[in-house]
């Protein structure tokens, strides 16, 4: 973390510890069941939606842009399928049970593995990006072929 801004090391840091003390908190059992018990608080704090998705295709290719503004904490889909991603602007924050909380800044490039889900937090406004092989251009099939179904126990009717 040692390139990251003084502020954005400082807010990893206490993420890291706030993300700790939460799962002791509320008792998760597991890495899926602490994903879940976040995006439930979440929810619960009727805080809207300020990412945008932007969606573009070429031939072969689907890309996702996400559209993350400074201070936004949310929770991933699970990844069905292994692909690349890219930050082109911003320091985030990101949690998964493989890595525990790791701190980027854009540029940077990385691989998405199967069952992969995060929480993140967004140190300043972040655009990631998500490649996708497919012929594929409508997003509800697509989201369908690379994004698992999951039904959050703690959510009324399940999906966030």
């Amino acid at each position: 973390m040692s390139d990251l801004s003084t502020e954005a090391r400082s807010e990893a840091y206490d993420f890291a510890d706030a993300l700790q003390a939460f799962s002791v908190s509320v008792g998760a059992v597991d890495a899926m069941d602490f994903v879940d018990r976040i995006e439930q608080c979440l929810v619960s704090q009727n805080a809207p939606d300020t990412t945008e998705t932007l969606h573009t295709f070429t031939p072969g290719l689907y890309g996702r842009t996400c559209v993350i503004p400074q201070g936004t904490i949310l929770t991933s889909k699970i990844h069905k399928t292994e692909h690349q991603f890219v930050i082109l602007k911003g320091e985030i924050s990101v949690w998964t049970k493989e890595m525990g909380v790791a701190t980027y800044r854009a540029p940077y490039h990385g691989i998405t593995k199967p069952d992969t889900r995060r929480v993140l937090f967004s140190h300043s406004d972040t655009v990631w990006v998500t490649f996708h092989p497919t012929e594929e251009t409508d997003v509800a099939v697509i989201e369908d072929n690379i994004i698992m179904k999951h039904d959050n126990q703690y959510l009324q009717g399940g999906e966030a």
